[in-house]
């Protein structure tokens, strides 16, 4: 992933060189966070972190505040379960997520990812992912690595058990197959957003270009194609929404009025699948995502209706969202041409 780093650049009399040729040891350690952060590389970022804080303690302004926001977010991002699990035994675990703590066991004997058991007056919620891929640099597909692939994977599992510990036994009875339909979707709904937004930033990108991939016509029959298409929608608001806070995320060079909405959203993958975004960026996208994640807690109990930040909605049941999404189709050519006018 081709990475945009926050260079600091002085200018002192008009001199560039001489600034530059002595610029501080902090400067380096500064980009050196940034680029191992948005790249992955955990092993590498805790030595530099846990032998930088001279470095660190020199540092000022936003070049700073990114190594603080970057230490914030590991502590969500590299929990101390994720490497408690890695030795794939069955193991109790405490996660969080949504400012929820859980108790949950992962259990490699399991089917599915999650699983519940019910045992008289309390219900065990069990995980599991394959332990092998975790943190793994082997290439997987489009670019990413199994280890990304598997990152996202993971929180969204952590978002699904989040959603079903959080359920009340009597919410499971008597369920008709709608009801079913409806629990499943809003159940991947609440992975998909947990998963972009935890993830680390290489899993977001990839998770992104997974659900903007998801508007191609052979993923249509899939029973949860519009719990990823929610997310990819409130992606492309975002950006659509505030062009000048992504100038590394590309927009096409036109956008037909017809099917608006999955034409921006295929033409957008292409450029997210080659090319990152800097920290600020991803940053940026993590906020939009945590205030949409917020805004759509009950998408359960109201129907399976999401709201996106532009005032438009998504309907998690596909044959339910024609009507919506010729507004939002209306919206994203009408955004997409004011933002193009010169």
């Amino acid at each position: 992933m081709r990475q945009l780093l926050y260079p600091i650049v002085l200018l002192v009399a008009g001199t560039v060189s001489c600034v530059a040729a002595e610029a501080p040891a902090s400067s380096t350690f500064h980009e050196t966070v940034v680029r191992q952060y948005m790249s992955g590389k955990w092993n590498e970022l805790d030595a530099t972190l846990k032998s930088g804080l001279k470095e660190f303690t020199a540092l000022s302004g936003q070049p700073k505040l990114d190594v603080v926001y970057i230490k914030q977010s590991l502590l969500e991002s590299r929990p101390l379960w994720w490497g408690q699990t890695k030795a794939g035994k069955k193991i109790n675990i405490r996660a969080a997520a949504w400012g929820r703590s859980m108790d949950l066991i992962f259990d490699p004997s399991i089917k599915n990812s999650v699983e519940t058991k019910s045992n008289g007056f309390r219900t065990d919620v069990f995980v599991n992912w394959p332990t092998a891929n975790m943190d793994s640099t082997e290439h997987a597909e489009h670019g990413f690595t199994k280890g990304e692939l598997a990152n996202l994977s993971i929180f969204s599992t952590i978002g699904m058990a989040g959603a079903w510990s959080g359920l009340p036994t009597s919410a499971l009875m008597n369920l008709t197959e709608k009801d079913k339909a409806l629990l499943f979707r809003a159940m991947d709904f609440r992975g998909n957003v947990t998963g972009i937004y935890y993830g680390s930033p290489r899993a977001r990108q990839w998770g992104l270009w997974l659900f903007l991939h998801s508007y191609e016509g052979k993923y249509a029959k899939m029973n949860t194609v519009n719990a990823r298409k929610a997310v990819a929608a409130a992606f492309l608001a975002e950006v659509l929404g505030n062009v000048k806070k992504y100038p590394s995320i590309k927009l096409p060079p036109s956008l037909e009025a017809e099917n608006a909405e999955e034409k921006l959203a295929l033409a957008m993958q292409k450029g997210i699948e080659k090319n990152g975004w800097t920290l600020a960026e991803d940053r940026a996208i993590r906020e939009a995502m945590k205030l949409f994640a917020t805004a759509n807690e009950a998408a359960i109990k109201n129907g399976g209706t999401i709201k996106l930040a532009n005032g438009l909605t998504v309907q998690l049941d596909p044959e339910a969202d024609g009507a919506l999404r010729g507004k939002r189709d209306a919206w994203f050519k009408k955004q997409f041409d004011a933002v193009q006018a010169p």
